[in-house]
């Protein structure tokens, strides 16, 4: 069976020239082959895409995590856009009660789960 490819090479590479080192090709998504696609108006940044997303798809299934059910891993728990989106709201009120607010910088670390995501909208 034939695999699907989701990127196609758009340059090919380069031999090393003088001073100048090889370079491997250039890949892109198959849905920016012939150039990246113009901006859709009113998604300027991050917030703009998962705030758009939240009001399109509010009962659409975004973050899941799978629950340990006698130490193995067993379903996957989804939250909604509409869910995260309340929760990101309320972390972000919650950060601006405590003094956090525009230009005031805050540090969050976390391991790659649902929580860091949440945290990261803010």
């Amino acid at each position: 069976m034939a695999q699907k490819r989701f990127i196609v090479e758009v340059e090919k590479a380069k031999e090393a020239e003088g001073e100048r080192p090889s370079r491997g090709p250039v890949y892109r998504s198959l849905f920016a082959k012939d150039g990246f696609p113009p901006p859709v108006p009113g998604l300027d940044n991050c917030w703009d895409i998962f705030r758009t997303s939240a009001q399109k798809y509010p009962k659409n299934p975004m973050l899941g995590h799978r629950e340990i059910v006698d130490g193995k891993p067993g379903k996957y728990k989804w939250k909604t856009y509409e869910e995260v989106y309340d929760l990101v709201i309320k972390i972000g009120n919650s950060l601006r009660s405590c003094g956090y607010g525009e230009g005031v910088k805050c540090g969050i670390y976390g391991a790659n789960c649902a929580e860091w995501i949440i945290s990261m909208e803010n």
